[in-house]
């Protein structure tokens, strides 16, 4: 199964407008597309929350996403548009320690206030039972590699991405370093912020998706595999443009004090 755990459709700026690349963000069915030709059975979309600034537009993928008629609804949260594609939601929560995503919670993290770590990896095991929990851009948190492999024996965390192509290629280096060292599972993703981003690095999970799979089966599937290491992680390029937009939506972040 192929699969790209963390896609962000567009970068998110005030409004429906994005300040740095699409003037507005592509459709679901456009996603859907994409996902289908690029062979994809997993996406996750992922907001981009923080104490400053909610991911409007993320909730407004949600709330489409539950009232197509088109599509069967697995849980508020996720959807299966065919027998061979879901797209699911998933959370990227800004704290003081580097970023946090979730995945297969069965409801919205709460954001705490002041982006506490240790609160905000607390809430989010309360939200399921099949959570997955990782650390996104190693290089960005303050978390040392024997605090990491402590958080993972106390099940506090369960993967980190080792490799994601918005990150330079030195980065990923280190954090698959970290992932050797520890043994914590490590996944690929792309962490695309455009449709020609989306899969550029992503996880091949062993196995197969089944018709009819619900939610619950779904997340049951995914954790275990990903727990158990029974992965392989596609790295591909780093993409310079995407590293430049990223940086451009860092300097938002600073520049615009209610993003």
């Amino acid at each position: 199964m192929k699969a790209d755990l963390h896609f962000h459709p567009g970068f998110f700026g005030r409004g429906e407008k994005s300040h740095v690349t699409e003037r507005t963000t592509p459709s679901l069915e456009d996603i859907e597309k994409k996902a289908f030709d690029l062979g994809l059975s997993l996406l996750t979309i992922t907001s981009c929350s923080s104490k400053n600034w909610i991911d409007r537009r993320w909730e407004a993928y949600m709330n489409e996403i539950e009232e197509s008629a088109e599509s069967r609804i697995l849980s508020p949260q996720a959807v299966r548009f065919s027998p061979l594609l879901y797209i699911i939601h998933g959370q990227e929560l800004k704290t003081d320690r580097g970023d946090v995503n979730v995945l297969f919670a069965e409801k919205k993290v709460p954001i705490e206030s002041d982006g506490n770590f240790y609160r905000v990896i607390d809430a989010a095991k309360d939200c399921g039972e099949n959570v997955l929990i990782g650390l996104n851009q190693l290089s960005n948190c303050t978390i040392f590699p024997s605090e990491l492999i402590k958080l993972y024996e106390k099940r506090k965390i369960d993967f980190i991405e080792s490799w994601n192509s918005m990150d330079s290629k030195k980065n990923n280096l280190e954090a698959q370093a970290i992932e050797n060292l520890s043994r914590i599972p490590g996944i690929a993703v792309s962490d695309g912020h455009r449709l020609r981003d989306m899969g550029k690095a992503y996880t091949s999970i062993n196995g197969e998706v089944h018709p009819g799979m619900n939610y619950s089966d779904l997340a049951k599937f995914v954790n275990e595999k990903i727990i158990t290491k029974d992965y392989q992680s596609v790295k591909g390029k780093t993409s310079l443009i995407g590293k430049g937009l990223y940086l451009a939506r860092l300097g938002n972040a600073i520049l615009l004090p209610n993003y």
